[in-house]
């Protein structure tokens, strides 16, 4: 067999094992299989979430969470948004950048979402000195239960959601892409 004719049989062969595992390459989940990815495109910006995904086990979110925790907003990692531009909400703008997400329960079915400048932590660790803004959250009953936490980011007429769904609750903030 020639040189050429050797090359060629390698080649043929690597090309056949990439063409095989592209399938098993691309259906595994960007994240692990217990982490999430939300994503929306505002006016050509990209928005993501990354972020854990705890089961409920038999939990319930609103009895489970006591009023003034701080909860990760997810599971392991601390939850990121990374966003290329400016949020406007209620209480003031979170710039074009990356930040961990929080929640807290503020009262009986009131929630806060907190946005914090400090990413790369564990999601337990949250600084409160590094909270950039809070944000009522609506609260709502779902019909359906996610047993696990359902992150999602959904455009508006005026800019776009964060919904958290576990069990029947869902958690929304609201915020537009432009002043």
């Amino acid at each position: 067999m020639t040189d050429r004719a050797r090359f060629l049989k390698i080649l043929g062969c690597l090309t056949l094992g990439l063409l095989l595992a592209i399938p098993f390459i691309s259906a595994q989940p960007p994240a692990g299989p217990n982490r999430g990815i939300a994503n929306l495109t505002l006016d050509g910006k990209a928005i993501s979430i990354n972020y854990g995904r705890p089961a409920l086990k038999g939990r319930d979110l609103s009895n489970s969470v006591a009023v003034g925790t701080v909860w990760r907003f997810g599971m392991n990692e601390a939850t990121v948004l990374k966003t290329d531009t400016d949020l406007y909400t209620c209480c003031g703008v979170v710039k074009a950048g990356s930040y961990s997400l929080w929640a807290k329960k503020v009262g009986e079915n009131k929630w806060e979402l907190i946005f914090n400048s400090q990413t790369g932590q564990w999601g337990t660790d949250h600084d409160p000195l590094k909270d950039l803004i809070s944000v009522p959250m609506k609260v709502e009953t779902s019909k359906d239960s996610a047993e696990q936490v359902t992150i999602t980011l959904v455009k508006t007429a005026k800019g776009g959601e964060i919904r958290c769904a576990w069990g029947t609750q869902v958690l929304i903030a609201e915020f537009n892409n432009k002043a």
